[in-house]
């Protein structure tokens, strides 16, 4: 199954109750009732099942998604390995940041492992809207260059783990690999 962008909802929701569900989360934090209004305005409710491939890499895609409950993994391809698992995202981490930043070109696949439901914002509309409403634009791309800083900092820490030596929990410095001198 592949999300369309339209078959996702978890019934009707009011606007003060996607405001609430924003101010839950880490994302929607630290905006004042006004700006949470407008990004409301840009929002819906998701639910997808486990299984469901959220988006694909190399697909375009529109719409941010602020992870509320559950797990997605991202997956990449990688030439003569298939797809690999890159990282896990949880609760308060964002999906498809591209969507808003870079015209929406997915750089993985998301697959939906464990019941999960996001925030979806259309980001077109809310680019449109950060355009002309600075203060919102501003605590926006605030809030998505914090979730790709801390994207960064766990996707580093499980590529450590990856190339850990076998049978070992320590990471090893540069100075304590094998050199190539031979």
């Amino acid at each position: 199954r592949h999300f369309d962008g339209l078959s996702a909802g978890t019934g009707d929701m009011t606007g003060d109750q996607l405001q609430q569900l924003l101010n839950g989360t880490r994302f929607g934090d630290g905006f004042s009732p006004e700006l949470l209004e407008h990004l409301a305005g840009h929002a819906r409710p998701g639910d997808f099942p486990p299984g469901m491939i959220l988006f694909r890499e190399g697909e375009v895609v529109h719409e941010l998604h602020i992870v509320t409950a559950g797990r997605v993994a991202l997956e990449m391809r990688v030439p003569g390995r298939g797809s690999v698992r890159l990282i896990t995202v949880g609760r308060n981490e964002l999906l498809a940041w591209s969507a808003f930043l870079r015209g929406g070109r997915m750089t993985a696949t998301a697959i939906v492992l464990e019941p999960t439901q996001t925030v979806v914002l259309d980001a077109l509309q809310l680019r449109d809207a950060c355009e002309r409403n600075h203060e919102l634009g501003y605590q926006v791309l605030w809030k998505i260059a914090q979730g790709l800083s801390e994207r960064l900092v766990n996707t580093r820490l499980q590529l450590l783990d990856l190339f850990a030596a076998p049978g070992t929990t320590k990471i090893p410095t540069p100075a304590a690999l094998p050199s190539e001198k031979g």
